[in-house]
This record gives C-alpha cells, sequence and structure tokens, in this order.
C-alpha cells in the first residue's frame, strides 16, 4: 500500500543519496539503500517525487534497489544537490571541472567538486551535506 505523506527536498535526498551512492560509488552501501528504496516506494505516488522522477516514475514499481534505473537516481540526486547548495549559497554558479565532475564556482574559485563524471560529491544525507555547507560558509567568509 503506497502512503499519502508529505516530502520535502530534505526527506527525498536523504532516500535518493544512499541509493545514488551505492549505484555510483560503492557497493557496501547496498544495505542502506535497499532501507532507502523501501521508503521512497511507501511515498512514490507523493508529488514531489513525481515532480523529480518526471518520465523515470515507473523505475519505483522495481522490486529491488539493483534493477532501479541508474539514471533517474543519478539526475534527481543532482538536481536536489544543487537545490540544497543553492538555497544556502544563491550566488554560487554549477558548473564542471576539468575532468567532468559537477562543482560549484563562486569568484572563480571551485568549491564542492564531485567525486565522478556528471557528479556532485557523494552525501549519504542531507545533515551530511548541509555539515559540510555549515563548514563552506565559515571557509568563504
Amino acid at each position: 500500500m503506497v502512503k499519502m505523506t508529505i516530502v520535502t527536498k530534505d526527506d527525498l535526498f536523504n532516500m535518493i543519496a544512499p541509493i545514488h551512492v551505492y549505484q555510483k560509488a560503492d557497493l557496501m552501501y547496498e544495505k542502506e539503500a535497499k532501507v532507502a528504496f523501501k521508503k521512497l516506494k511507501e511515498v512514490r505516488e507523493n508529488m514531489v517525487i513525481a515532480d523529480y522522477f518526471g518520465d523515470s516514475l515507473s523505475t519505483l514499481k522495481e522490486r529491488s534497489v539493483k534493477n532501479v534505473d541508474m539514471y533517474a537516481f543519478w539526475r534527481v540526486y543532482n538536481r536536489l544537490f544543487e537545490e540544497i547548495v543553492k538555497e544556502e549559497f544563491p550566488s554560487f554558479t554549477a558548473g564542471y571541472d576539468k575532468y567532468g565532475a559537477k562543482c560549484f564556482f563562486q569568484e572563480g574559485q571551485m568549491l564542492l567538486d564531485g567525486d565522478d563524471y556528471d557528479c556532485f560529491p557523494f552525501y549519504l544525507d542531507t545533515n551530511g551535506l548541509k555539515g559540510r555547507l555549515y563548514d563552506l560558509s565559515k571557509e568563504i567568509a
């Protein structure tokens, strides 16, 4: 049974991030990805989720996190990451480093450079990301 519940951007990031990290960076996060996928499936009819997944929403009907469309999660992770960072630092400009990893620039300085091609850095949840943003705010102040 699909629950109709409020899903915030942070909630969605917390469900997407472990799956993205598992798929793109480290298979040791399979357990976290499975737990996150189960939670995501329970709220998959939420309009916030539909907005972020768009035409790829059907991937949430898969039985296993191993069978989902990796690129759908990749896109959603990058979009959420960028939105969360831009909420804290509106002046940052998203771009790519010389290797093709996603990053942000401010006044010519590269910040938050990604760990892989077309990816922002890997975080398992918003606490980790927002903790890094807090540290960054002190560094650039």
